[in-house]
């Protein structure tokens, strides 16, 4: 059906839910209230996933694709430092629904602007031809898989972080300074960002995603060795650096290992593998750190980004070269 068929009709559902949760808080039994949340979030478009598929159509050098993945991290972290800010003051100075109301209105403005530029949309996966759906395998390509491998560590990084911040802040005394600690991360991975993406020459995507993801490790093992607001502040820094390389480098390997039938499928399902981290991360995170403290749920993120390094490497492995990127 392609993305200008399938993105209103995902906005309506999710802004409809999104009415629907806030009319009933509170005055609805709260499985009513549940249920409209999930049905928000099933139907929660990914502006990113179909950005990400409309660059791969419109710019083939590489080289400016990079830079064109590498920008739109660097918006996507400006984003994530500024939006819960604005909600939380809409919520707090308004009215206690004016943040939800808000953040609906800019998915249903930002998305439906996106499916009217029908010009930039990738065609249809029924436009190509029947032949084509049945032997493409492309989403099962090993290059893809260790991809989502990858995005499912970075996602745990994000679902564990706030949960170690809160908890040394709240030990120390400091928990004025959480969110300014939090920002270090996304201000690291902007700066680290627009670097990757005007390097005139880069290592190939999955070298740059080993690289990376090592990175990450080293920042998580300083929050084991240093589990105060000062280690985890060093531990956001180093990072951050990580983050706007992990998920350029993401999207250059869903760009090369994806036929373009498949694209928006394969930039969907790296967010959705950092979806799913965010909340075993979390979860996983939550429980130690309420039981065992602080470092010893720094000690478990290691491990969990560690299966981002493992994904890494064995897409580092050397295989036949296609586009530029390895399968």
């Amino acid at each position: 059906m392609g993305q200008t068929a399938t993105v209103p009709a995902a906005v309506l559902v999710h802004v409809a839910a999104i009415v629907t949760a806030v009319t009933t808080a509170g005055s609805a039994p709260v499985g009513v209230t549940l249920a409209a949340v999930i049905v928000a979030g099933a139907a929660m478009p990914q502006p990113g996933a179909l950005s990400a598929a409309r660059w791969s159509v419109l710019i083939p050098e590489a080289p400016t694709l990079r830079a064109a993945f590498s920008v739109e991290a660097g918006i996507n972290d400006v984003v994530f430092l500024s939006g819960p800010i604005l909600v939380t003051l809409a919520s707090t100075l308004l009215l206690p629904w004016a943040g939800s109301a808000a953040a609906a209105a800019f998915v249903a403005v930002g998305c439906g602007a996106l499916a009217l530029q029908r010009r930039t949309a990738p065609a249809p996966r029924g436009a190509r031809g029947h032949r084509e759906r049945s032997v493409s395998h492309s989403l099962r390509a090993p290059g893809f898989l260790a991809t989502l491998g990858v995005n499912l560590g970075l996602g745990c990084f994000f679902g564990a972080v706030p949960l170690l911040v809160t908890a040394a802040a709240s030990a120390e005394g400091l928990r004025s300074l959480t969110g300014l600690v939090l920002a270090l991360s996304s201000a690291a991975s902007i700066v680290a960002g627009l670097i990757y993406g005007t390097l005139r020459s880069a290592p190939r995507p999955q070298m740059v995603q080993l690289i990376a993801t090592i990175v990450l490790t080293v920042a998580v093992l300083a929050a084991v060795v240093w589990p105060t607001m000062l280690g985890l502040a060093v531990m956001l820094v180093i990072g951050g650096t990580a983050v706007a390389p992990l998920l350029a480098s993401s999207s250059q390997i869903v760009q090369a290992t994806v036929t373009g039938t498949e694209l928006t499928q394969g930039f969907t399902w790296i967010n959705s593998a950092s979806a799913a981290g965010i909340a075993l991360g979390a979860a996983l995170t939550g429980t130690l750190v309420a039981h065992d403290g602080t470092r010893a749920a720094a000690a478990l993120l290691v491990v969990l980004v560690l299966t981002a390094v493992a994904s890494a490497a064995l897409a580092a492995q050397p295989r036949r070269t296609v586009g530029g990127c390895r399968r």
